[in-house]
């Protein structure tokens, strides 16, 4: 009897939870959207073990809606693989209780993209919606029915949780930022924020710009659909107006903003359309009129048109070209699309045939017509139109001047309630994070300042999984915990008991391996994560004796190669690469083990496991085919699909020869460049990838290059200032005289700090410094700027009120007076330099920091 009472309740709950959707996400009525999206779902359930497979499928069948349909159908099957059919009902849920209180307001397409969409970028599935209504959210929801009001409630929500440092490149869950470790970098920042406004029912979703063009790093962000359009935002505490952060006046400097959607709107400017989302260019959401159009064509011969041409868009970043996105041309051979004002390249490409296009700043459409055959001579205008021809020779030489113009930003002062909220939050975020910096050592600990007690600490809110493993297997040896210490400090945040055993247990096989090795080495060597793969599951995870690796993994040999050779060959024979039967996405290892078949670049990642486990470092490299293996100690490419180690920048096994190459400005002062500045690089698809080839400087404006007999490319690029770039690639082949380069325009930007900023260390005790920067301990600029500076004695001059000061990092009374008369003060970054009696000075980004 209580079980059909049960099964009476459960009916029940299912026929009121159906009755409550809105008829538009219902299969009656909107019958071709819920077939559509239930026929995706199903499609993308193929793949997963049986089990999985049919929990997903009992969902579908007991909430026979469009709600549920989409949030299976577009989520990656390799999410589905690591969640669960409860963690997916607890969405549907969540996102059923918000539409009781918000009513559906957008198209049922556009509602599911931007509010019922769970993961926001790389992160796991996670209970975030569950646990953030019962942390707040809820509170938020009911009392701010005016969105702009409610979008400010969010931003200060996320403050309290989360505060900004640069971290790895793998994504933590909402719950991991704002539960255990309470950082994150700003793709993190941008995840709490769209999981925390998609749960009280605004429409969000995540921008970026993979490179930035003007400077070198990347940017993550959200943008959040209010008072009728999309807008966005960044630093939280400045959130009030949206559209308003500390890139806001570099906007026209940007080539393509990236959006990320699933059911993409109608007139939104869709670049790309995979099997989960859409890519979205979004720049004129930001530009407006300042926005241009890059319109291609291309046919060859007698009018035939180039249907399977891919356009890339290049900017300089990190020494060298990068690609941005690369999109497909339609079924003319045709594609438009819009661009900032800035310069860029583009790399067109059909198979081996390829054209490298410069495309100047501007504010002029620009026209390009691609021809198959070309030659490798540079793109030329003609009547206003660029005709570039596609060639399988070599990409010719190319000098470009890059520049990017600026924009006018008015900074707008938030109310003062906003900002006493907004300290307030900052101040919360400040306490938690020195509760874990304090957190009381247990009884039986070592000293206060040991190395246990670091690392103690640094796990954060996941405390609890580390002292289990120091109770079960102490004490703990201090290689071990220095491993701990110096690794990616996600591990410590997220890492439960067996994963922690298992790891030790490895450091116990490998302990002689590990010490032979360079801290760098070692480090590679240990770490459970190769790429931005999610941490594994260990082996037997409930056993005595966790294993991070499959015993099928271990291989026997006479060396590191043959250990090397043996282990590809061992995985080649148990796993077949085919991307149209393999899971989706970047598997973490105890998933991508159990399956049969993987895409390359899954199969190159285990492939550096199953070395790692036979105690050979391997990392992954972004060259197809290819990983790094250390052989011999030194770091060799290695193709897993011919099996052998091979020189992505020569075809033959002929030996290299060396090049001198002399560099000087153009009044004939010899210029010595840094590492980050110029590189030896190859073409491959759609993009030049520097290798592993020794630039090594000689004085006098002389460096020597290692290079291949059928010669390599040479990358140089610097930055004259953010608004310019200058970028050189040549062919560099095999001479006897030096290769001669002058480069226009090379900066030097140290400057004679000027009365008003010396000003602003009046009455600072600057003894025993010799740097300061004056800036905001709470903004990236600032902090990444220090940690440039880690070998110096820097002192932090702080414009905010809330720190708590110490000899290196105090107030200043006038640039906190300076910051309080404008906010935008707060973006500023002044580093200042002892030179004798006196202080140079620079103000800008933290990579255009100038040598001393």
């Amino acid at each position: 009897m209580p079980r059909i009472w049960l099964l009476a309740l459960v009916l029940l709950l299912v026929c009121s939870l159906l009755e409550a959707l809105p008829a538009p996400l219902t299969a009656e009525g909107n019958p071709t959207l819920y077939q559509s999206l239930r026929e995706n779902a199903l499609d993308n359930l193929s793949l997963l073990p049986r089990a999985q497979k049919r929990d997903y499928t009992r969902l579908l069948e007991r909430y026979p809606d469009a709600l549920m349909a989409y949030l299976i159908a577009y989520e990656p099957d390799s999410n589905l693989a690591m969640s669960s059919a409860s963690v997916l009902l607890s969405h549907y849920l969540a996102v059923d209780e918000v539409l009781k209180h918000t009513g559906l307001n957008y198209s049922p397409e556009f509602f599911l993209s931007y509010v019922a969409k769970i993961t926001v970028s790389d992160e796991p599935i996670s209970f975030y919606r569950r646990n953030f209504l019962e942390d707040g959210l809820s509170e938020i929801l009911q009392n701010y029915p005016d969105e702009t009001e409610r979008y400010r409630q969010v931003a200060l929500w996320c403050v309290e949780k989360l505060r900004f440092q640069p971290t790895s490149g793998r994504d933590q869950s909402p719950i991991d930022i704002a539960e255990y470790s309470l950082t994150g970098r700003c793709e993190e920042m941008q995840i709490l924020f769209v999981a925390a406004a998609r749960t009280v029912g605004l429409p969000s979703r995540p921008a970026s710009t993979p490179w930035w063009a003007h400077i070198d790093n990347n940017h993550a962000w959200a943008e959040i659909f209010i008072q009728g359009g999309w807008h966005y935002t960044g630093d939280m505490d400045a959130a009030y107006f949206p559209d308003q952060t500390w890139f806001s006046g570099m906007i026209d400097k940007t080539v393509l903003i990236l959006a990320d959607g699933s059911l993409a709107a109608e007139g939104e400017e869709v670049l790309a359309r995979g099997t989960y989302d859409t890519q979205i260019n979004s720049i004129r959401n930001y530009a407006g009129e300042r926005t241009r159009t890059i319109n291609i064509s291309s046919f060859i011969n007698e009018g035939t048109v180039i249907k399977d041409l891919l356009i890339t868009p290049l900017v300089y970043n990190w020494g060298s070209l990068r690609a941005i996105t690369t999109i497909q041309a339609d079924s003319t051979g045709s594609k438009s699309f819009s661009v900032g004002r800035g310069a860029f390249f583009l790399m067109l490409t059909r198979g081996e045939e390829r054209a490298l296009v410069p495309i100047a700043s501007g504010s002029e459409d620009v026209t390009i017509q691609v021809m198959i055959p070309g030659t490798n001579a540079l793109p030329v205008m003609t009547e206003g139109v660029l005709l570039a021809g596609l060639s399988s020779e070599r990409l010719p030489d190319q000098y470009l001047v890059m520049n990017y113009p600026g924009n006018e930003m008015n900074w707008q002062q938030a109310p003062e309630s906003w900002n006493i909220a907004a300290n307030q939050a900052k101040a919360k975020i400040a306490a938690d994070l020195e509760a874990f910096e304090t957190r009381s050592l247990p009884v039986w600990a070592e000293p206060t300042d040991s190395l246990f007690a670091r690392v103690y600490r640094s796990t954060r809110g996941n405390w609890t999984s580390f002292l289990d493993f120091t109770i079960k297997h102490g004490p703990i040896p201090q290689g071990f915990l220095r491993l701990l210490e110096d690794g990616d400090p996600k591990l410590l945040w997220q890492a439960q008991l067996p994963l922690l055993e298992a790891l030790y247990f490895f450091y116990r096989e490998h302990r002689d391996k590990l010490a032979s090795l360079s801290p760098e080495d070692r480090q590679i060597l240990f770490d459970p994560v190769v790429y931005f793969e999610e941490l594994p599951i260990p082996q037997k995870p409930l056993s005595r004796r966790p294993q991070l690796y499959p015993a099928f993994f271990k291989v026997r040999g006479n060396s590191e190669l043959q250990k090397t050779q043996r282990t590809i060959t061992k995985l080649s024979r148990r796993f077949r690469i085919d991307p149209s039967r393999a899971l989706s996405g970047l598997l973490p290892l105890h998933i991508a083990f159990e399956q049969k078949f993987l895409n390359s670049y899954q199969f190159r990642i285990l492939a550096v496991s199953a070395l790692r486990a036979n105690g050979i470092p391997a990392q992954f490299s972004r060259i197809p085919d290819t990983i790094e293996v250390l052989l011999d100690g030194t770091w060799q490419y290695y193709n897993v699909s011919t099996n052998r180690v091979f020189d992505p920048s020569q075809d033959s096994e002929q030996e290299s020869v060396s090049r001198n190459i002399r560099i000087s400005d153009r009044s004939g002062n010899p210029l010595r460049l840094t590492p980050e500045q110029m590189n030896l690089s190859i073409v491959s698809g759609q993009q030049l990838y520097p290798v592993n080839r020794e630039i090594s400087y000689k004085g006098n404006g002389l460096y020597e290059a290692s290079i291949p007999t059928g010669g390599i490319y040479l990358q140089i690029g610097y930055r004259v200032s953010d608004s310019r770039t200058i970028y050189k690639l040549n062919w560099l082949a095999p001479g006897e005289e030096d290769f001669r380069i002058t480069l226009e325009q090379y900066p030097v930007t140290w400057q004679d700090a000027d009365p008003a900023t010396l000003a602003l260390l009046e009455g600072i005790d600057t003894t025993g410094f010799d740097t300061i920067v004056l800036g905001y301990s709470g903004h990236e600029n600032t902090i990444r700027t220090m940690e440039k500076l880690n070998d110096h004695q820097v002192l932090l001059l702080d414009c905010s009120s809330s720190i708590v000061t110490t000899a290196s990092h105090r107030i200043s009374p006038a640039w906190r007076e300076l910051a309080q008369e404008d906010y935008s003060n707060t973006r500023r970054t002044i580093t200042l330099i002892r030179s004798g009696n006196t202080w140079k000075a620079y103000e800008g980004f933290w990579d255009t920091l100038p040598e001393e």
